[in-house]
């Protein structure tokens, strides 16, 4: 077997130095936090998709009844995660807010049989 040597002493001949394994846990770590900002984002934006499609989905409730009896209906299917209320915005035009019972960046949606929409902040539709 050789004898190697360097400057600080004897050379290790297998494994990882101190600094390769900190190198790599560095990198690791930067990984990880990069995805758990993509994981969060992705999860929040499920939820936004979730809301919107139950909001047109009792839209679209509203105006089969509306076409069958004449009249719109008084209530609206509810909805586990959040708080859904029905208004009037007009002879022929009612409104559904939706609140989520969560903390969510957009805080509320509205939604009309005219088509209007709004959020609690821009760029939440």
């Amino acid at each position: 077997m050789a004898n190697f040597r360097t400057a600080g002493g004897l050379a290790c001949n297998r494994g990882f130095s101190m600094i390769e394994l900190l190198v790599v846990m560095a990198i690791a770590a930067i990984l990880a936090a990069g995805a758990g900002q993509l994981i969060g984002a992705s999860f929040q934006r499920t939820q936004t998709i979730q809301y919107q499609a139950h909001l047109q989905a009792q839209i679209e409730s509203l105006w089969a009844e509306y076409q069958r009896e004449g009249a719109f209906p008084t209530t609206v299917a509810p909805f586990a995660d959040a708080d859904i209320t029905l208004s009037s915005c007009g002879d022929d035009c009612r409104m559904i807010r939706l609140t989520p019972n969560r903390a969510h960046r957009c805080e509320y949606w509205t939604l009309t049989t005219r088509g209007e929409r709004d959020a609690g902040h821009s760029a939440c539709w």
